[in-house]
């Protein structure tokens, strides 16, 4: 009785390996279909919790400080960024950057530093423009590169259907 069960288990067993291993084959790209679903799942999932792909909160990634102007608060400057990280590779940030604006938003309407960084932290994570002065010349930085781009737009595709076996 124990052998018999023990060989019954054996071939089920041996019948799921052939099963994954021929079920697979039968859908080419499937395995790089889903995880390549799975990596962007990952990262919209990083964004929209303000978070790099590293687990690492948006700001601890970039130093701001306030820039004053007739003892009033104007503007966010980038005293520092991380290499590599969002606000680098989406943004195209640098050190020096002044921040004057988050999507509609003033980064000093609130007169208020904390609320400005917040804004701009805010803006990885729901994907808005930033408009900042650099070299004197005022520019509108818009995200480029995030898995949230193409969310929403009319011919992206908004749900796929993954085949199963």
């Amino acid at each position: 009785m124990r052998a018999g069960i023990g060989l019954l288990s054996l071939l089920i067993g041996v019948a799921i390996i052939l099963y994954i291993s021929i079920g697979t084959k039968s859908h080419p790209g499937y395995d790089a279909t889903v995880l390549e679903k799975g990596k962007k799942a990952s990262q919209e999932a990083s964004q929209i919790s303000g978070r790099t792909a590293d687990n690492v909160p948006i700001a601890d990634t970039i130093q701001l400080d306030e820039v004053d102007a007739g003892g009033q608060f104007r503007r966010l400057k980038v005293l520092s960024i991380t290499p590599d990280t969002p606000m680098e590779t989406m943004y195209k940030l640098k050190v020096g950057d002044e921040i004057t604006r988050v999507g509609d938003l003033g980064v000093s309407d609130n007169n208020d530093a904390g609320l400005g960084k917040a804004l701009v932290y805010d803006a990885y994570r729901q994907n808005q423009n930033l408009v900042v002065i650099r070299d004197g010349q005022e520019m509108t930085l818009k995200p480029t590169g995030s898995p949230l781009s193409e969310l929403g737009k009319p011919n992206a595709p908004q749900s796929q259907t993954i085949p199963t076996h």
